[in-house]
């Protein structure tokens, strides 16, 4: 429960904290839809022309799924108890993910290589999400896509984890 009479403030700065995380989890759901159109249709930037989709990119959808996040969860002072325990419990979600993703990661590939036939569009996106995780790019790109993952599973599973207690 929010404290209204801690200081003047107080409820606007947590308040803060649970507007920042809804428009995060809205970018990460832009976010998600742009892979997802991408994979199937083959069309950056949402299929809008490239200075919108790049404006949208730059401009609201980078920002509110790397830099919010980051601040949303290093931020202790805009949680109130209620944000601090989802937060502590967000956290072990996410430890957990860490510890077991790559275990599910090369059993899901090895599944994939022995399932999935060459040639398909299913074994193509397959095959350049995992190559690229796996093989492509310099460190720099790997460590860039496992913090941004990183970021976005925050939002997701925080909000998840939020929806579910209000149920």
């Amino acid at each position: 429960m929010m404290e209204t009479h801690a200081t003047a403030k107080g409820p606007v700065r947590y308040r803060a904290y649970f507007w920042l995380m809804n428009a995060s989890f809205v970018a990460s759901i832009g976010l998600l839809l742009h892979f997802a159109i991408y994979f199937a249709a083959g069309t950056p930037g949402w299929g809008l022309p490239e200075g919108v989709a790049s404006m949208l990119y730059w401009g609201f959808v980078y920002p509110l799924t790397t830099l919010i996040p980051l601040i949303l969860l290093l931020a202790w002072f805009l949680r109130d108890d209620y944000a601090a325990a989802l937060w502590k419990r967000t956290t072990v979600v996410l430890a957990y993910g860490v510890a077991i993703a790559p275990v599910l990661l090369v059993a899901a590939s090895w599944l994939a290589y022995d399932v999935l036939t060459k040639g398909t569009p299913a074994y193509e996106a397959w095959d350049a999400f995992y190559l690229a995780l796996i093989e492509g790019g310099s460190g720099r790109d790997i460590l860039t896509f496992t913090w941004h993952v990183y970021m976005l599973l925050f939002v997701l599973i925080f909000q998840f984890l939020r929806w579910r207690d209000s149920r």
